[in-house]
């Protein structure tokens, strides 16, 4: 059913012309000339057998006519030429059809009335107070001359019926146009108003889009200039320090320690920095491939235990499913390091970060949980998104207030879902739900 109305669309705007290519007074104006040529073809037998020769052979002469206008606009896509063409077919054709068809006794003046209906329909404003004159006068015309002589119109019927018959005939012809020309100019308003709505939908989501980089350029800016200036300007002092006062061994190692510690999170928050600014240039799509969960969260684990003993935080792994899950590896390995450190960080001295693997709902979760003060209610809503403020860890840790948004993004583009629950003073659990093998059509 589906195909057969898509073939009727597609041979319908080959008759009409697209949207795209004409405009929709050109493509009523195609419609009407097709629907003319055809209902000509049903009036012309319909005059014959009434016996009106003369009317059918210049029925038959209009029938061609039409088709030539339409092939000129339609093909050659000359629609003003067409248009003058109509113009000057109809008024003579009505003229002439008056003569033939028993003037004031006949149906020409719902001719008259028709073509100016059409006419309006397929021009421009301005131009229709001119064919309003230009019916006007030639519709007078002939009244005032069938009045003043009489004689001169012929009279075509040979029974009073013909007359009956042919009159409802043209009306309920001229009546089946109007409907086509008003149901045109519906579809096409509703047509122009659908593309103004969508065109105003993708202004706003431009618009959006634009904020939201306006946003994040200004939060770099931020980064730049204070979370990367201010560690640096630290380890300057201290270095003047060394250089300018002669310090005791202990101060010595106090001060290489705070310079080691200052090195260390100011590399960190420029690695992230760096990885985002890196990822919103390129917006690399992932690369899906089957892992060991297991592999990878002791693997991330691996690589954030220096962090953690330095801080006297012990990670526990409890990997309850071997799972094969899919994903990108080192976008999946950048969300858990994000996600361990940040737990790591706000997690107190002597007190645990829990990393926990296991089923549920055909997926494999993967839960990072700290021992921390939690999230504050009122930055939950912000917590993914670059517009919260970054926060101290519990040792006066810097960050960057990128981690956890570029958590966020690596995980959604590889469908994978996160999302996190906290309550003040009970710490704060992250949870990342990823696709597993057997459950994607494999």
């Amino acid at each position: 059913m589906k195909t057969r109305e898509w073939k009727l669309n597609n041979w319908i705007v080959s008759l009409l012309g697209s949207r795209d290519e004409f405009s929709a007074s050109a493509r009523l104006f195609h419609a009407v000339n097709i629907s003319t040529c055809l209902l000509l073809l049903i009036v012309i037998p319909f005059n014959i057998i009434l016996g009106l020769y003369s009317i059918g052979w210049l029925l038959l002469f209009l029938l061609f006519a039409h088709a030539g206008v339409y092939f000129l606009s339609r093909v050659k896509k000359r629609f003003l030429i067409a248009l003058a063409g109509v113009v000057f077919l109809a008024y003579s054709g009505a003229t002439v059809n008056y003569y033939f068809n028993s003037g004031i006794d006949g149906p020409t003046l719902f001719i008259f009335f028709f073509t100016f209906l059409l006419l309006v329909a397929v021009t421009r404003r301005r131009y229709h107070i001119i064919y309003f004159a230009l019916t006007c006068v030639v519709a007078g015309g002939l009244l005032y001359y069938d009045h003043s002589r009489p004689g001169w119109i012929r009279y075509s019927f040979d029974r009073s019926a013909d007359r009956y018959i042919d009159i409802y005939f043209v009306f309920i012809l001229i009546l089946l146009f109007i409907y086509i020309i008003t149901r045109s100019l519906i579809d096409s308003y509703h047509y122009e108003r659908n593309r103004a709505n969508q065109r105003a939908l993708d202004l706003q989501a431009k618009n959006a889009e634009l904020e939201r980089v306006d946003i994040e350029k200004q939060k770099l800016f931020s980064i730049i200039f204070h979370d990367l200036k201010s560690p640096l300007a630290s380890v300057q002092m201290y270095l003047e320090m060394i250089e300018l006062i002669s310090l005791s061994p202990a101060e010595e190692r106090r001060i290489r320690a705070e310079l080691h510690r200052q090195t260390k999170e100011t590399l960190a928050i420029l690695d992230n920095t760096l990885l985002w600014t890196k990822d919103q240039v390129e917006k690399k799509a992932p690369k899906l491939t089957y892992l060991n969960i297991g592999d990878v969260v002791n693997s991330c684990v691996r690589m954030e235990s220096p962090f953690a003993r330095a801080k006297g935080v012990d990670p526990v792994v409890s990997v309850r499913a071997e799972t094969m899950v899919l994903a990108d590896g080192h976008m999946l390995a950048m969300v858990l390091r994000i996600l361990i450190n940040n737990a790591i960080k706000f997690t107190p001295k002597g007190t645990t970060v829990w990393v926990d693997v296991y089923e549920q709902d055909c997926r494999c979760v993967v839960k990072v949980k700290d021992s921390g003060a939690g999230v504050p209610p009122e930055e939950q809503p912000r917590i993914f998104s670059l517009g919260i403020e970054s926060t101290e860890g519990t040792n006066s840790e810097k960050g960057s207030g990128l981690g956890l948004a570029l958590a966020h993004e690596f995980a959604k583009r590889q469908g994978i879902d996160i999302w996190f629950e906290s309550r003040p003073g009970k710490g704060a659990e992250f949870f990342l739900a990823l696709p597993v093998q057997g459950q994607q059509g494999d």
